[in-house]
């Protein structure tokens, strides 16, 4: 049930941003726990700080 959630927000984000997200659904298929560790980093990947 929670892999289906997953996968739905998965589509979801695929659809927003016109790109593919088969790698994500693969590591959510292989380890669950690679896919959490992989997502907990995100907000640090998505910060956009100019430099001085």
């Amino acid at each position: 049930m929670f892999r289906w959630f997953l996968r739905r927000k998965l589509a979801a984000e695929e659809k927003k941003l016109d790109a593919s997200m088969d790698y994500l659904r693969h590591i959510l298929d292989v380890s669950p726990g690679a896919f959490f560790r992989f997502a907990s980093i995100m907000p640090f990947a998505n910060s956009l700080n100019k430099l001085p």
